[in-house]
């Protein structure tokens, strides 16, 4: 009998704004009983992050720095090299962006001395 490939599960859709972590939550299924690795691709472009594969990584989070649909891949790999790859949508939100004007909250009020007083206006009749 072959060696049949494990069955990777993702979970469901997920939603999120941006600039906040998404937690996932994968699982996977392999009839043969194998070690498992699990490998993520948040963007599903082909490139899975190296440094967030291992034996049962089951829930990484990512954080998405800007708002859109994207698809995230979970690839499944047995010791014996063979995998399977599922995708779930995630949907990230728009945040309005906050203005930081700095840590004064008034502008400084000017005080006029004796030698700054305003100057005196005298009008004179012919």
């Amino acid at each position: 009998m072959s060696n049949v490939p494990p069955t990777a599960n993702p979970g469901s859709s997920y939603t999120a704004d941006e600039g906040s972590a998404v937690t996932f939550n994968g699982s996977a299924i392999d009839p043969g009983n194998d070690t498992l690795t699990y490998e993520w691709d948040f963007v599903y472009d082909g490139t899975f992050d190296p440094t967030l594969t291992g034996d049962g990584l089951i829930a990484p989070e990512h954080t998405y720095t800007d708002d859109g649909t994207f698809q995230v891949a979970l690839r499944i790999r047995d010791d014996d090299s063979v995998s399977g790859i599922e995708t779930a949508s995630v949907t990230v939100s728009n945040v309005l962006p906050v203005a930081d004007a700095g840590g004064r909250t008034k502008a400084p009020q000017k005080r006029c001395s004796r030698s700054q007083a305003p100057p005196t206006i005298r009008a004179t009749t012919r």
